[in-house]
């Protein structure tokens, strides 16, 4: 899927889904952001989980 960027606005980019709440934590539908698959790949280098989960579960907090 293509589109813009929820996180840093890139136009045109394939999107994918970002677990806002892990699913494991009770996260559904409701709870998913669709990014570029750059900032995915840098959330995921530079926060653990639990560091996703507790604190950065809004596209605001990131």
């Amino acid at each position: 899927m293509e589109g813009t960027c929820e996180l840093c606005y890139r136009e045109n980019v394939v999107l994918t889904k970002h677990h806002l709440l892990l699913r494991a934590e009770g996260g559904k539908e409701e709870h998913i952001s669709y990014i570029c698959e750059a900032c995915h790949k840098h959330i995921h280098t530079l926060y653990t989980n639990r560091e996703l989960a507790v604190g950065l579960n809004t596209i605001k907090d990131l």
